[in-house]
């Protein structure tokens, strides 16, 4: 049996509003997450609102082929 990582991400949140691109050490937090999940070897897809794929559209540029969105 294969196994993946989905992750689920969305920005609007009425207690933090666009919590997954907030920076640490200027890195979005959501890079950071996908960041330690592709270390394990296993693949990561990334599961987000159709109208939200323009700003997690830059994450298919730092990790190339290690993560899908869908």
């Amino acid at each position: 049996m294969k196994t993946a990582f989905v992750l689920c991400s969305r920005l609007s949140s009425s207690r933090v509003p666009g919590k997954p691109l907030l920076r640490y050490n200027s890195i979005p937090q959501i890079q950071l997450l996908i960041a330690r999940l592709i270390a394990t070897g296993h693949p990561v897809i990334l599961a987000i609102p159709g109208a939200e794929v323009i700003q997690y559209a830059f994450l298919l540029d730092v990790f190339k082929k290690n993560l899908v969105i869908f």
